[in-house]
């Protein structure tokens, strides 16, 4: 009673202190995004080209994809514990609906087959490099 809405407003600095989030990442780590990122991007605009004459189910799930993937970049920036892994999720779907990503893409299958496995022998090294540095970090 007698105090702002919120609160009392005076036990509130004037100028707060907070720690800045920045987490230091490998400079490989933004080779490796930037490249999907820009495969993002180009999807979605062949998408938006080409949603007319696709069926509607098709377009929803590259549309979840092209979502999952941007998220995967995320989790992968913020060190996530699952980062690597559901980057190799994501690689495997990739893989697993190759056929239905060439029907909204110009680039050729047998690129977008080394794109996603060169992606996921990366997550792969990427989930024993974190896994044999957690292992350290508990000794």
């Amino acid at each position: 009673p007698g105090t702002e809405r919120l609160g009392d407003i005076t036990f509130v600095d004037e100028r707060p202190v907070r720690d800045v989030y920045n987490p230091r990442v490998n400079p490989l780590l933004h080779l490796y995004t930037l490249t999907h990122f820009a495969f993002v991007i180009i999807g979605a605009d062949l998408l938006a080209r080409s949603l007319q004459g696709m069926e509607q189910w098709t377009s929803l799930m590259i549309i979840c994809y092209l979502i999952g993937t941007m998220t995967s970049i995320g989790v992968l920036y913020d060190k996530s514990s699952f980062r690597w892994l559901a980057e190799l999720a994501r690689c495997g779907l990739g893989l697993l609906y190759l056929d239905t990503l060439i029907t909204v893409t110009s680039i050729s299958s047998i690129s977008l087959n080394y794109l996603f496995t060169g992606s996921a022998v990366i997550s792969v090294a990427g989930l024993i490099f974190d896994m044999t540095t957690n292992n350290k970090q508990k000794v």
